[in-house]
């Protein structure tokens, strides 16, 4: 699995682990695992449950694969 954080449109980002993720341009989705936000103080809020999935609607900005280190 890969390491990423993600940039949301408004200026939101949420940081896990790629479990699945579609390429197909019409359902472009990305799953993440153990899943939390980033606050604006770069702080971790922890997303309960099994993860997150992000869709194309969710206003995706950008995806920074990172070192898994670097996460903790």
């Amino acid at each position: 699995m890969v390491f990423v954080q993600v940039g949301l449109s408004g200026d939101r980002k949420v940081i896990g682990w790629v479990k699945d993720y579609s390429d197909q341009e019409d359902t472009s989705a990305l799953f993440l695992e153990d899943a939390a936000w980033i606050d604006k103080d770069g702080r971790q809020q922890p997303i309960h449950g099994p993860g997150i999935l992000l869709t194309k609607e969710s206003g995706i900005q950008y995806v920074m694969f990172l070192d898994a280190d670097e996460g903790d």
